[in-house]
């Protein structure tokens, strides 16, 4: 069993003012861009005390596509990463880069 999962128990019984701090946590680490969007999806879905399977069905996608992403395997579409983000307050967008002036 791996270290992450043998933590899981000890996560759903935190207590409120915990949950609020991840919550703010996520939101800042968002914020300042220091998550990639494997990061981003894997603290979100840990921040929601969901294993890979149950965020897998609450977004509408297959546990396999989900945890082929988590390991850095896979290539999502647009749409697939989309899903995972559902429910995050958060959006994928598509900007152009700026130039160097």
């Amino acid at each position: 069993m791996s270290d992450k999962r043998a933590e899981s128990p000890q996560k759903k019984n935190r207590p409120k003012a915990d949950r609020e701090e991840l919550r703010r946590e996520f939101y800042a680490a968002v914020d300042s861009g220091s998550l990639d969007l494997r990061d981003t999806v894997r603290k979100f879905r840990f921040m929601l005390k969901m294993n890979q399977h149950q965020f897998a069905k609450f977004v509408g996608l297959s546990p396999r596509i989900l945890i082929a992403f988590e390991q850095g395997h896979g290539n999502p579409t647009l749409t697939t990463l989309a899903k995972m983000l559902k429910g995050s307050g958060l959006e994928l967008r598509i900007t152009r880069k700026t130039r160097p002036k």
